[in-house]
């Protein structure tokens, strides 16, 4: 319904204004003297007899245009000005070019006048000769809709002429309708053919008429209004996506731009073509007058889209599917989405005007005020129908309606723009309200900063107190250190007095290196090395701990391994390893105490002269490495001392014939314990074993010197974990 009041409106526009014609019984009898004084006026002014017999042949040849051409097989139409196909069945189905020929009376009132000649078209082409003269092309004329440019025109445009004498003229019209055969079966009661009229330039009135372009500015004007909305509002709607109402005014008013724009061509055009292509485009578009504005109510009162909403949307796409294929039912469904949107506007703003929601007053005055401006005109057409101030009439009349066609965009602008305002006042709110906890956030700032200040102060001062005793603190620490550094720089020699010389070891053994590298200054391992007999022994402890209290431990277990050896008479390495825990266990005091210390060891008795190693271990191995393979001789898996006090253990001797050549190593697990690498992980005792095998080729100086460069490069940046001892011997 509000699209057919609007286009009701426009097409008020477009002529003009209205003309109410509100007659009394009193005055019917003055109207019609009045519209015959006119008539006979006319009469008068301008006589062109049209014959009432119309002569056509369908085909195409120039010689019909001609006056003596001899016209009398052809078939003839009783018509004056108008000749309508569905009146004769052969040339409503024509699709080629026919000609037309009548005769027309011109009488000396009509001679050597400026005269005008309208041609009425509907979808279809027309060249117009006068006295075999041809005096213009309406359109293109064309054996085919591919070769004839087809013409349209509802608001008819004159073509000058003037009739040089008097008496009667040939009037033939070369015709083509191609085009408007597309209109058969769409529009039954559209004509098809066309129509000839004349009319005097050189009346004021008439020329006047023609020359008025006033009869535009109201769609142009109008056109322009809702053009600039519907692009404002999408360019706001892409700048500022949340805010759905945007686009859907912007779709709206782009919507009743595009009907506008349809109106003016259609008025001020005649380009077929064109005209068909927005005649089939308002059937997509017309929609877009009011769909929009169900969305736009539904997110203005719902804050969502209901679903009548979609079920309009998916009549919608119907509609624009029959239409693409050209179903007849396009039509139906269309008025369908038409009155379904309008009674969903109604009863939106009718029922939030009631229930009295935010904005509904000044929407609903947008869609009320439409019916109270057709009442509005009625009255006005009314009350000046009597009097004689027509100008005052059509002012006001025209006021009315450009207010009703911009009502509801004026109450949704309003709309808008009042909840933009309260959007800026908001903000400007929120930004004062901001400003002053900024301020107070600053003024608190100050506040902290002085007590800072102030705090500040006592703390430096306090600082410096305490900065000076920590300075006397540290002066006595680092002499504390210093006199433990030096005493344990002192038990280091005295540790290295009681390790044997290594040019000892090298004097009895063929070949032979030590690799020791204490964690700190004083170390928890230690080697032996006696000569007993014709026996040469050899020994590698690694003792619980390491630093300080593992220095003392490997000074006890050297001590009483060397008087062991030196005092008793044990041969075998199983014995005196036995009698060595039973030693640690006494000293220690294991049995009644709480001492857990004890130590790893592997001991070897070598004799020169039948070339037979004796070896047992406490938890360390010997390894043997003969012809490139590496044998293991595994020790017993208990220490000396510490945990097995509880239970009375004996170490297994191995006896091994070597051959010259064999290489021996003994070693503590610092070697194979320590962290490093790329990845920063352990060395183990798999990659020492490579190691070995590698490298056991080497003279047993340049081994140490190796495995000592080695692990300096692989502990890199990493901390040295323990003690770590190696010795290798070469039979």
């Amino acid at each position: 319904m509000l699209l057919f009041i609007r286009c009701y409106v426009f097409g008020f526009l477009l002529l003009g204004g209205f003309n109410f014609n509100f007659t009394t019984p009193e005055t019917r009898d003055s109207i019609e003297k009045a519209e015959k004084a006119e008539e006979d006026k006319e009469e008068n002014e301008l006589q062109i007899t049209f014959s009432k017999l119309w002569k056509y042949r369908i085909g195409d040849d120039s010689l019909f245009a001609a006056t003596k051409y001899n016209d009398q097989g052809w078939d003839t139409i009783h018509a004056e000005d108008e000749i309508d196909f569905k009146d004769y069945p052969a040339l409503d189905t024509v699709y080629n070019i026919v000609w037309f020929r009548t005769w027309i009376h011109v009488d000396s009132a009509a001679v050597s006048k400026a005269l005008g000649i309208y041609v009425q078209q509907n979808g279809s082409a027309a060249s117009i000769y006068l006295d075999g003269t041809l005096i213009e092309n309406f359109g293109q004329v064309g054996h085919d809709k591919k070769s004839e440019q087809a013409r349209f025109n509802i608001n008819t445009k004159p073509f000058p002429l003037v009739f040089a004498k008097t008496g009667k003229h040939l009037l033939a019209i070369r015709f083509s309708s191609h085009h408007s055969s597309d209109l058969k079966g769409k529009r039954k009661n559209t004509k098809h053919g066309f129509g000839i009229a004349f009319t005097d330039l050189q009346d004021k009135n008439n020329l006047d008429e023609l020359l008025d372009k006033t009869v535009y500015f109201p769609v142009i004007f109008l056109l322009a209004v809702f053009l600039t909305l519907g692009i404002t509002h999408i360019i706001m709607f892409f700048y500022f996506r949340s805010n759905m109402l945007n686009i859907f005014f912007g779709l709206y008013c782009s919507g009743i731009a595009f009907i506008l724009y349809f109106l003016y061509y259609t008025i001020s055009e005649t380009d077929y073509e064109v005209y068909s292509f927005l005649t089939r485009s308002v059937i997509y578009l017309a929609p877009l007058v009011v769909i929009p504005l169900v969305a736009l109510y539904h997110t203005i009162y719902y804050q969502k889209l209901l679903r009548i909403f979609w079920i309009i949307m998916l009549v919608y796409a119907g509609g624009a599917l029959s239409t693409y294929m050209e179903w007849r039912i396009s039509r139906f469904l269309v008025a369908v989405i038409i009155i379904l949107a309008t009674y969903e506007i109604i009863r939106m703003n009718i029922r939030s005007v009631i229930k009295k929601r935010d904005g509904a007053f000044i929407l609903g005055m947008g869609i009320l005020y439409i019916p109270i401006s057709v009442v509005l005109l009625v009255m006005v057409g009314l009350y000046f129908d009597d009097h004689e101030d027509s100008l005052l009439a059509e002012i006001i009349l025209k006021i009315l309606a450009y207010f009703m066609a911009l009502s509801i965009p004026f109450s949704i602008t309003l709309y808008l723009a009042r909840n933009f305002a309260r959007l800026n006042k908001k903000l400007i709110r929120q930004v004062d309200e901001i400003q002053e906890l900024s301020d107070k956030n600053l003024q608190q700032e100050k506040e902290k900063q002085e007590i800072l200040e102030e705090q500040n102060l006592v703390l430096e001062t306090k600082v410096d107190q305490r900065t000076r005793e920590l300075a006397g603190k540290n002066r006595e620490i680092m002499l504390k250190n210093r006199e433990i550094t030096d005493n344990l720089t002192y038990a280091r020699r005295i540790q290295a007095a009681l390790l044997p010389e290594t040019a000892e070891m090298k004097a009895a053994f063929r070949e032979c290196f030590i690799l020791y590298l204490p964690k700190d200054i004083v170390s928890g391992d230690f080697y032996s090395f006696f000569r007993k007999d014709n026996r040469l022994l050899v020994a590698v402890a690694d003792c619980t701990g390491h630093g300080v209290s593992g220095a003392f431990m490997s000074m006890i277990g050297s001590s009483l391994l060397s008087q062991i050896i030196n005092t008793r008479d044990l041969n075998k390495p199983s014995e005196i390893l036995e009698a060595l825990n039973e030693e640690i266990i006494t000293s220690l005091n294991q049995r009644s105490g709480d001492s857990n210390d004890g130590m790893d060891i592997a001991l070897i008795s070598f004799n020169p002269a039948e070339r037979v190693v004796e070896f047992a271990g406490a938890n360390r191995p010997m390894w043997l490495i003969r012809n490139n393979e590496l044998i293991i001789y595994r020790p017993d898996k208990f220490p000396i001392g510490g945990l097995q006090v509880v239970k009375e253990q004996h170490f297994k001797n191995n006896s091994i014939v070597v051959t010259p050549g064999d290489c021996i190593y003994l070693f503590s697990d610092g070697f194979a314990d320590q962290f490093g690498g790329a990845q920063g992980k352990k060395l183990m005792t798999k990659r020492l074993k490579n190691l070995l095998l590698e490298n056991h080729m080497m003279p047993m100086d340049e081994q140490e010197q190796f495995f000592f460069s080695f692990i300096q490069e692989w502990k890199g940046s990493n901390e040295q974990l323990d003690d770590i001892l190696v010795m290798g011997i070469r039979i």
